[in-house]
């Protein structure tokens, strides 16, 4: 990640509803990550890309490609943002099940496992054939320090096969660490400790979504992309919308963009009058 240029990947929200009605994948290139790339070696930037939000849903339409093996490489031709908000609890409800149900009958969860094991290694040679190189663990993320202008930290993520694994000293990338307006200078442990919910032992625990790096003195690196913390799906508080009496989301300690409001509708067809669910950016809305 080098300002301007951003990295972006998600899931594929329409296949994990499939697995869940007992479809398998039935496209060895497909894969629940996705990592969309831009054609003609363009780039992804935060300057004319800035609307790219985490847990926003897109529509993308493309081929997977890839130049290095990479199984999630997805080359656009087009995409478009879809008026939604895709919840993290839902990921964390269904992936670990849905994992259970098709760990032998789809190769992509086998090589997620493969992507960590006990002996979870930083570096990986590249690849002769395709291959997974994003996943998403539940686990912990410790010992996050600042080393130059890159945060790092030790990474606990859980296998599918419920094997610990541990890595340490990783970079972590999620931009929620870097100031977007100040060329993605590191922010300040205070200034990330009002968006990630650290415990008594300065961990962050949730899902960690982990990948390697391209290729880079003849290795693949791994790293931690993003940090979904644990409040984000674990959350007991129940909030109630004022104009529907929908369940109200909150985003107060996990908003995905500056602007996001703290609380927000889960009902999509609520609103509020702009065409939006009902959304209030006072964190003391509920107190």
């Amino acid at each position: 990640m080098s300002y301007p240029s951003i990295c972006i990947a998600g899931i594929d929200i329409e296949l994990i509803q499939n697995l869940k009605k007992g479809t398998c994948i039935s496209n060895s290139q497909q894969t629940i990550e996705v990592r969309p790339l831009l054609k003609e070696n363009h780039k992804w930037n935060i300057d004319e890309h800035g609307t790219m939000n985490l847990y926003n849903v897109y529509e993308f339409e493309g081929d997977y490609l890839s130049k290095d093996f990479s199984k999630e490489d997805f080359y656009i031709n087009s995409f478009k943002i879809l008026d939604e908000i895709y919840e993290l609890k839902n990921l964390s409800d269904d992936y670990y099940q849905i994992a259970e149900n098709h760990l032998e009958c789809c190769d992509g969860f086998l090589l997620i496992n493969e992507l960590i094991n006990t002996n979870l290694p930083k570096k990986f040679s590249p690849f002769s054939k395709p291959h997974v190189t994003l996943g998403i663990y539940e686990g912990i993320v410790g010992n996050i320090y600042l080393k130059g202008n890159q945060w790092r930290g030790d990474v606990n993520p859980h296998t599918f096969l419920d094997e610990n694994s541990f890595c340490g000293d990783i970079p972590i990338t999620d931009i929620r660490f870097y100031d977007v307006k100040n060329n993605f200078k590191a922010k300040s442990l205070e200034e990330i400790k009002t968006q990630f919910t650290f415990d008594e032992h300065e961990q962050i625990n949730g899902l960690i979504s982990l990948g390697l790096t391209r290729e880079f003195n003849s290795e693949r690196w791994l790293q931690i992309n993003t940090i979904h913390p644990e409040e984000l799906f674990l959350n007991d508080k129940k909030y109630t919308c004022p104009l529907c009496s929908a369940e109200v989301n909150d985003y107060t300690n996990s908003k995905p963009s500056y602007n996001f409001p703290n609380f927000r509708c889960s009902n999509e067809n609520c609103d509020q009058g702009n065409g939006f669910p009902w959304s209030s950016w006072d964190p003391n809305e509920y107190n």
